[in-house]
């Protein structure tokens, strides 16, 4: 909840990323939306479960991008397993703020922000522990790009295995 409390203010464009052990729809996920304003790229397209790679009966949604609404989805895709519990997924995020602004993200209700609250209260989580969002946002180059894309695949690999990760998305042609 910190980062979402950290996030809703900022005047610059967002992207929180990783395993966060939760799943999509769950009630700590959907007040985390809700007080961030963040959305949610995989609303509306299907659930891309990325945990437990070795069970495909038993698979959940864990892994997670959110960003602002100065962004629109390029493309989602869960990239085939690469010997870790969880399947990679890339997102590719597109900056363009003016048609960004026609997503909807979860409203916040009056009883959002107590939930959170409480939710902080039962932590020992400090403002200290968040990342602060960049002081600037970003603008395009004078008479250059006005639009940027962001590709992020989870989980980020371990430097030991960045090439077998590389290596087994590429090889699958899914890159």
């Amino acid at each position: 909840m910190l980062v979402g409390k950290s996030v809703v203010d900022a005047q610059t464009p967002v992207i929180v990323t990783g395993d966060l052990n939760d799943v999509a729809w769950s009630t700590t996920t959907r007040l985390f939306l809700k007080i961030s304003g963040l959305l949610d790229p995989r609303r509306g397209r299907g659930m891309y479960s990325t945990f437990h790679a070795g069970y495909p009966f038993l698979r959940w949604p864990l892994d997670h991008v959110f960003h602002s609404d100065d962004f629109v989805l390029g493309s989602l895709r869960r990239l085939p397993g690469i010997g870790s519990d969880h399947f990679p997924i890339m997102a590719e995020l597109v900056y363009s703020p003016k048609k960004g602004a026609q997503q909807e993200s979860l409203q916040r209700e009056s009883e959002d922000e107590a939930l959170a609250e409480e939710k902080l209260a039962s932590t020992d989580a400090t403002p200290a522990d968040v990342h602060a969002p960049a002081p600037e946002p970003l603008t395009p180059p004078p008479g250059g790009v006005s639009v940027y894309r962001v590709s992020i695949i989870l989980p980020i690999c371990a430097l030991d295995s960045i090439s077998r990760c590389a290596s087994a998305a590429c090889s699958s042609g899914k890159v």
